[in-house]
């Protein structure tokens, strides 16, 4: 949806976009989050403006918690990252647009299929890249895989997905770090490696992340409750559970996701648990992580590995009699203990989780 006048224009049709303009008059516009087919308060929207001539354009939010502490994330002509310095009220906010300049602004630091390709390219053949599913519309769904004996089956499996939740752009960067620093140390010869496969999943939900939609809550069901003993719905979801149950080696996961923008919960990093099979493992975790994440006990029946319907990826993992050690990790979209979030803190945080990962393999 696009909206127009004389003198700017509210661009929401393209990768990732997501807004409706609730209003706009003169250089005032307010927008909304376009829920789509989700249920909830969510909290995704991306948009872009573009004016005919230098001005400076208000955007007001319809609704509270639609920005972070430190108002949008931005990318201009000249300028990148979060709009203000210092922490600003979630009722909107001001930017200047020049002519023929596109001012991109998001709730978080969007991340899409186009963000991915550049990272793939990066890696080169450290990491060999297949298609997981195909979606609806015809979209390829990849997985990763490094793993260097070709002789010898490997002794255990990691696996990190992330997009579940098709908003949860920041996911997508603690899972760069994650990757990079297990190719790092399988570059050095690092034992904890050896023998080790890598499995990365980067967007389960890749139709709901090209469309810029909120993708939690979705309805009747979203990705991450698509694994009940019934079956799934998705493709991407159904040939990961393929994939996953075909192997036999022990298994050691991380499923990314992030929470809301504001709130004490909702600006640190944090290890989901249900308590039933996975207390001690997350506790490891954590304590592997200290001082910069958190536990958090989830007893949502979703979250437990015995559900009959809806069912969560970690859940459905732990309910595998090989699965070591499978957790949901948070990691915040804006606002991480104070500090602006930013994509070389989240795959520094993703590489801390990928070494605490390997060291609670380690002592299993």
């Amino acid at each position: 949806m696009n909206a127009s006048s004389s003198d700017f224009q509210t661009v929401t049709d393209f990768p990732t976009g997501n807004g409706v303009v609730v209003d706009k008059c003169a250089a005032r516009v307010v927008i909304d989050r376009d829920i789509r087919d989700s249920a909830g308060d969510r909290w995704y929207w991306r948009i872009r403006l573009k004016a005919s001539a230098r001005q400076s354009i208000h955007v007001a939010m319809a609704r509270p918690n639609l920005v972070g502490q430190f108002g949008p994330w931005r990318k201009g002509r000249k300028e990148v990252g979060w709009l203000s310095a210092h922490p600003v009220p979630d009722e909107g906010f001001t930017v200047d647009v020049r002519p023929g300049e596109t001012v991109d602004l998001c709730a978080t630091i969007p991340y899409g299929y186009e963000n991915y390709t550049y990272f793939a390219r990066r890696l080169g053949n450290a990491m060999r890249w297949s298609s997981l599913a195909r979606t609806a519309s015809g979209r390829t769904s990849v997985v990763g895989t490094s793993y260097q004996s070709n002789s010898r089956p490997e002794q255990r499996t990691v696996l990190l997905t992330a997009r579940h939740h098709a908003c949860e752009a920041m996911a997508s960067y603690v899972l760069e770090g994650a990757i990079l620093a297990f190719l790092a140390m399988q570059a050095s010869g690092h034992p904890a490696t050896q023998e080790t496969k890598l499995l990365a999943v980067p967007f389960v939900d890749l139709e709901g992340v090209e469309r810029g939609d909120q993708g939690k809550a979705r309805h009747p069901w979203d990705h991450n409750r698509d694994y009940g003993r019934q079956g799934s719905r998705y493709r991407s979801t159904a040939a990961l559970r393929d994939l996953i149950e075909s192997s036999i080696s022990p298994l050691f996961a991380l499923d990314l996701h992030t929470p809301g923008l504001r709130g004490s919960i909702e600006e640190r990093p944090y290890v989901v648990t249900s308590g039933v099979g996975d207390h001690s493992g997350a506790k490891a975790l954590a304590a592997a992580l200290t001082p910069d994440t958190d536990l958090l006990r989830l007893s949502h029946r979703w979250n437990q590995p015995e559900a009959v319907g809806q069912r969560g990826c970690a859940a459905w993992l732990r309910s595998l009699p090989r699965t070591r050690v499978a957790l949901t990790i948070e990691y915040p979209n804006a606002v991480v203990h104070g500090r602006p979030v930013s994509p070389v803190h989240a795959r520094q945080y993703g590489a801390g989780l990928l070494h605490a990962l390997l060291s609670v393999a380690d002592e299993s």
